[in-house]
């Protein structure tokens, strides 16, 4: 089929996009994306964490080839993400970890030297520490998103 036909109205069914996509507000989600789109930065996708939860709208902040990197925050009980090296941001202040101890990325960070592959993305909340997203789970896969997700109008 076409691009563009494999189309679903779903309803926000939380507030950790609050800003960009509203809790019981309707929206589209391109199931058939990955055959006409190529994933951006500022893209809203659905995302689908396990088989045993429904899919989760989420902001893309890194795509395959980004650079990131962990930095402590300013009082150093917290951390920050830099992508591309310019620091994540989210309402005006940096995205933040929320614990002391550094978060999942790390361990990729150090693995592959900061470098998302073809297959990776880093998908966030607009409310952080975030919730099912790459601040939780850390890097992910592009396999797992499972729509494209544009408000209705």
């Amino acid at each position: 089929p076409p691009c563009g036909t494999e189309r679903e109205t779903r309803v926000m069914q939380d507030e950790w996009m609050a800003g960009r996509l509203e809790k019981n507000t309707e929206y589209q989600a391109l199931a058939d994306w990955h055959s006409c789109h190529r994933l951006v930065r500022g893209d809203l996708v659905l995302y689908q964490v396990s088989k045993s939860h429904d899919p989760v709208v989420r902001l893309v902040a890194g795509i395959p080839g980004d650079t990131f990197k962990l930095v402590k925050d300013q009082n150093g009980n917290s951390w920050n993400i830099e992508i591309n090296g310019e620091m994540l941001m989210e309402g005006g202040k940096p995205y933040h970890f929320g614990s002391a101890n550094p978060p999942a990325l790390k361990l990729y960070q150090d693995a592959q030297k900061g470098v998302l592959d073809k297959s990776a993305v880093l998908i966030f909340s607009t409310k952080s520490p975030g919730d099912q997203d790459s601040g939780s789970l850390g890097v992910l896969s592009t396999l797992d998103i499972v729509g494209l997700v544009t408000p209705s109008n």
